[in-house]
């Protein structure tokens, strides 16, 4: 055992968290950890044990990104419970539960402890307020100093730019996440994902971490009800939220997956979900098992994203200005107009169908003909010089597109510099609705016309109220 395998274990036994390299188990030992796994296990216990649990708890979740460890499920909760998260750490060890049941006895004790700790933290949340007025004390659930709303800085014409109070997004921390989704069911009950295996949820009043444990890269969310949220993300990754936890379902890919979307079932019909890879393979939930769905005969397209409207269409774009729509039986190709990367696609019914991409490019669905409309920004910004020589032309790309009540909204960015546009249409050309905001926005969702939501780079987040 090395010294410094010996120096954590000995760390390990007054700190409440478990051991994974350095403590022996009756089963058989596992295999030799990656050096990638070690490194980020042992920084992740030293940061726990100098008491910097936001910065321990992204090492952990680094780890369980690596190795998919049980035990890790504890210490990922052990870290919240310090950060005063105990909505994520009972998920947290209650994910652990699900995978290992009856655990021995020395983790039981350790666990039961824990989790007595988290619900007296719960049940404090639930108290009525000192005031007498039957208010919340939202301490649970929350790090730093308890439940505070969001901040909020205005901006014109009334977007509100978030400062969510949630540590791993505070201003001050190191490696904020990038949301590549943001959606929901309704005006109170919204989800947002992204890098480092992000998950946040707003119940209306406020937002709060839910950890999803899966330290890779969500990139698309959707779902149809509080209890039946979808999330994709990198090496295939699917997870499913059932109103009490996130677990992973099975996906037959190992491709990472870009695009998302759900329908609910209606009458006798039963609700499906789809998801694409970055290979442009296109999967189906039928509510047992994800599959994948055939082609156009032998053509070669990659699809970027998906989306299916409430009637039933499903539609998905990709490079090369692909563009095809779900006939029951395959999916068959249409003429874009463009050879333009797609990036994403909204439609809301038969006659009001979006496409937009990179260089500013964005398409409607008029009859059976997709029409280019102006999208009120420059395809490009004026070129840079590179150090040791070169030019870089950055690109304004639209990344996300929602539509409600006549209005339709798209937001992108630049890949450098590191900014955001929001883009408004109410029936023609599109023009900016706001200033540049630091940050590349790259999803937009809402419940109704006057309550939408965009995220972006660096945890960035915003709210428009109409």
């Amino acid at each position: 055992m090395s010294s410094s395998c010996r120096s954590l274990r000995s760390a390990l036994a007054t700190s409440g968290l478990l051991g994974i390299l350095a403590t022996a188990t009756a089963a058989p030992p596992p295999p030799a950890p990656s050096t990638a796994f070690q490194q980020h296990y042992e920084a992740a216990v030293r940061l726990f044990l100098s008491e910097h649990y936001p910065e321990a708890l992204k090492e952990f979740e680094a780890a369980y990104a690596v190795r998919q460890l049980p035990r890790l499920l504890i210490n990922i909760g052990t870290t919240h419970r310090k950060l005063g998260e105990a909505k994520a750490a009972l998920s947290a060890y209650e994910a652990y539960l699900r995978i290992e049941p009856n655990p021995d006895p020395e983790v039981k004790k350790k666990l039961d402890e824990a989790l007595s700790q988290v619900h007296t933290m719960l049940n404090l949340a639930a108290a009525p307020a000192k005031d007498g007025k039957g208010g919340k004390d939202d301490r649970a659930g929350k790090s730093g100093k308890g439940g505070k709303r969001a901040s909020a800085i205005v901006l014109k014409p009334s977007f509100t730019l978030l400062d969510l109070g949630i540590e791993r997004l505070k201003p001050q921390a190191m490696n904020k996440p990038t949301f590549g989704s943001v959606t929901g069911t309704s005006a109170e009950d919204v989800w947002a994902g992204g890098t480092y295996g992000t998950l946040i949820h707003f119940d209306g009043t406020r937002w709060s971490d839910a950890g999803s444990y899966w330290g890779g890269h969500l990139t698309q969310l959707y779902g149809t009800s509080a209890s039946d949220i979808w999330a994709v993300g990198d090496h295939g990754v699917i997870l499913h939220f059932d109103g009490a936890g996130w677990f992973r379902v099975p996906s037959g890919t190992g491709h990472s997956l870009s695009g998302l979307w759900t329908r609910p079932g209606q009458g006798e019909v039963p609700g499906d979900a789809w998801a694409v890879d970055r290979e442009g393979t296109l999967l189906r939930f039928d509510g047992t098992s994800w599959l994948e769905l055939p082609r156009d005969s032998a053509e070669e397209v990659s699809i970027l994203a998906v989306h299916a409207s409430p009637r039933g269409e499903v539609w998905a774009v990709g490079r090369g200005g692909t563009i095809q729509r779900w006939d029951g039986k395959a999916l068959k190709s249409q003429v874009s107009g463009t050879t333009k990367k797609l990036l994403s696609v909204w439609s809301s019914g038969p006659d009001d169908v979006w496409a937009v991409g990179e260089q500013g490019t964005a398409l409607h669905l008029t009859g059976n003909k997709w029409v280019s409309v102006p999208a009120g920004i420059a395809a490009t910004r004026p070129p840079r010089e590179l150090v040791g020589g070169g030019t870089f032309t950055p690109q304004n790309d639209l990344l996300g597109v929602w539509s409600s009540g006549g209005t339709t909204w798209v937001v992108g960015g630049p890949e450098f510099p590191d900014e955001g546009f929001v883009l408004r249409s109410t029936g023609g050309a599109f023009t900016p609705s706001l200033p540049a905001v630091k940050g590349r926005l790259g999803c937009i969702w809402g419940s109704g016309p006057r309550d939408v939501w965009a995220a972006g780079s660096s945890g960035l987040l915003m709210h428009f109220d109409g």
